[in-house]
C-alpha cells in the first residue's frame, strides 16, 4: 500500500469516530522509528489510529 493510498482511504472515511486512543510507550518508540525523514511526528500515529478506530466491526 503507498502512502498516498492511506491519505486518501483516510480521506474518504471522515472524521475519527474516537478523539481518544492510549498507546503504551513502546509502542510510540516503534512509531518514530518507522517514520520516514522529513515526516512530522504525528503523521503516522494518526494513520494507525485512523484505521483501528474506524475498522467494520465485522473485519479482522
Amino acid at each position: 500500500m503507498r502512502f498516498d493510498d492511506a491519505i486518501a482511504d483516510a480521506l474518504e472515511l471522515g472524521p475519527l469516530r474516537q478523539d481518544e486512543v492510549s498507546v503504551p510507550p513502546e509502542l510510540e518508540a516503534q512509531f518514530q522509528r518507522i517514520t520516514p525523514k522529513g515526516m512530522p511526528a504525528e503523521v503516522i500515529p494518526t494513520l494507525i489510529f485512523y484505521y483501528k478506530v474506524n475498522k467494520p466491526e465485522d473485519s479482522d
